[in-house]
């Protein structure tokens, strides 16, 4: 697969989709039935390896998603996240010719209250526009 010199989401939709770390995505009469595609499955084993060792780490943001993702998906689901994830961040790395940046195990958490500030913000902003007078809790 040739990599571009600026990197699109739709290039690594299709690298991790041909991994098979892709989610795939059936539902029928109300039921959701998730279930990673068939893939390169020498890959996808290398990845989900990958990810086993990344969330063994400690202090990391690899280390938080995958925990994150085991209390909702199980183990085996959360690994083959991971190396979705995994998958996702060498693929840019390799685009951009830049090393990869570790950010933190609170960046998620870090990151969820920046969105909440700026929704909060937005939120008040459209009420002043309408007229009401908002006041915040001391």
């Amino acid at each position: 697969m040739r990599l571009p010199s600026s990197s699109s989401n739709k290039d690594d939709h299709h690298l991790v989709a041909w991994a098979g770390v892709s989610p795939g995505n059936h539902q029928s009469a109300g039921k959701k039935r998730t279930r990673a595609r068939s893939g390169n499955n020498h890959l996808k084993a290398v990845l989900c390896e990958c990810a086993w060792a990344a969330s063994m780490t400690r202090n990391t943001r690899l280390s938080a998603r995958y925990w994150n993702w085991v209390k909702r998906l199980g183990k085996k689901k959360a690994l083959v996240a991971l190396g979705h994830t995994l998958l996702r961040i060498v693929y840019h790395m390799l685009a951009t010719k830049t090393p990869y940046k570790e950010l933190g195990a609170d960046y998620l958490e870090h990151f969820r209250q920046e969105r909440e500030k700026r929704r909060e913000a937005e939120v008040i902003r459209q009420l002043e526009a309408k007229g009401f007078t908002v006041s915040r809790p001391a």
